[in-house]
Formats: structure tokens, sequence, C-alpha cells
């Protein structure tokens, strides 16, 4: 205010301001949607790798189920047993696993760096 009257530039400063704030605020949605595109895919990522893990594993097991097939039925049945006890120990390490590969990716992804000038 000068002389009891506003400066002739303070409606154009406020106007700057305002478009400031909403391109502020527009560049901290995209960079929040961004993100949260990046969760979803990095989750979908992981989902498919341990069903490639998981589908090997199986591989595995039935090829070696397929093996003592013919050997006789206790030497089956303890091998079999075996075979329950390390998918069983396969399938916790890969959940384990998983949380901490999503943990990663969402820490790679979480810390998205925005960067863009205001002309």
């Amino acid at each position: 205010i000068v002389g009891g009257r506003m400066d002739k530039k303070s409606p154009e400063t406020i106007q700057k301001l305002l478009r400031a704030e909403q391109d502020a605020a527009r560049i901290v949605d995209e960079a929040r949607q961004a993100r949260n595109r990046k969760l979803k895919e990095a989750a979908k990522e992981a989902e498919a790798e341990i069903a490639v893990y998981r589908s090997a594993k199986e591989k595995e097991y039935n090829a070696e189920v397929e093996q003592y097939k013919g050997s006789s039925g206790n030497a089956a049945a303890q091998i079999s047993a075996d075979a329950d006890k390390r998918i069983e120990l396969l399938q916790s390490t890969a959940q384990a696993n998983r949380e901490e590969v999503i943990r990663v990716l969402v820490d790679l992804v979480t810390n998205v760096s925005v960067s863009k000038t205001i002309a």
C-alpha cells in the first residue's frame, strides 16, 4: 500500500503467486500419481517373479517325484515327505523374500526426484 492506495502491481503479484501455487500443487499431484503407478507396476513385477520361482520349484519337485515313483512304497513316502518339507521351506523363504523385494521396490519408487524449473 502506497499513500493509502494499493500498489498497482499487487494484483499481478497475487495472481503470479496463485498460479505458482497451482503449478506446485499440480506437480506434486503428478509426482504422486507417477509414484502410485510405479508402485503398482513394482507389485505386479514382484508377483510375476514369485510365480516364475514357484513354477520352477514345482517342476523340480515333480521331476524328483517322477524319478522315485518306481521305488518301494516306503521310500516313495519318505521322498514325498522330504519333498513336502522342502517345498514348505522354499515357500516360506519365497514369502520372506517377497516382503523384502516389495520393500526395496517401494523404497525405490517412493524416493522419486521431481525437479522442474518454473519460468
